[in-house]
């Protein structure tokens, strides 16, 4: 916990670890203080960096941070869930500027689709916390819901249609239906 926010999900220890280490650099950035992280890169590099924390950024379901980077010696953005170890250096930093500096052309990007659902009326709930309760309606026939929306055309979002069980059914794109169908048959034969 910290007073400007929290991350809860006391089933999961790797929660809990991410909201240490959220905390250890919100603690950092208002003691000003330099942190030494372990980092793994996306690519699978791995070094040892110092930083000094301005920001934490909350994109697309996962922490990062933004900070000067004394390895680089400029403004980067690292996801929190790829650094292993953080400890104070000493050092302590002045802010140089408040203005965003970050950008998120860290991983290679999915192209966006729209896609489109039909859901059961016990599915409504999870659909509108996914796309939005403007984007779930009801449907002509009064009972199942419509839901639609711009998504990533990745396996994440295929994830997230296949734990809707039999309370959705993907209408359009025809590509994104055959990669959950594609992918439920993976599975299949992997476990059989």
């Amino acid at each position: 916990y910290n007073e400007s926010f929290v991350v809860e999900n006391s089933d999961a220890n790797s929660n809990a670890a991410l909201a240490d280490k959220i905390n250890t650099i919100v603690e950092s950035k208002r003691n000003r203080r330099t942190l030494r992280i372990c980092y793994h890169s996306y690519s699978g590099e791995k070094t040892t960096r110092d930083i000094d924390p301005y920001y934490l950024v909350y994109h697309d379901g996962s922490w990062y941070v933004n900070a000067f980077c004394h390895l680089r010696r400029q403004m980067r953005l690292f996801k929190i869930a790829r650094i292993t170890h953080l400890t104070y250096t000493g050092g302590v930093f002045l802010p140089v500027s408040k203005q965003k500096t970050y950008t998120f052309d860290l991983e290679p990007r999915p192209q966006p689709t729209d896609l489109v659902m039909t859901v059961t009326p016990e599915g409504r709930y999870e659909a509108e916390d996914w796309l939005g309760v403007e984007n779930v309606k009801l449907s002509d026939d009064g009972v199942n819901f419509i839901a639609d929306g711009i998504v990533p055309a990745d396996e994440t979002t295929y994830s997230k249609i296949i734990a809707f069980g039999k309370n959705a059914a993907v209408l359009a794109p025809p590509a994104v239906k055959q990669a959950v169908l594609k992918m439920c048959n993976d599975f299949i034969s992997v476990n059989n």
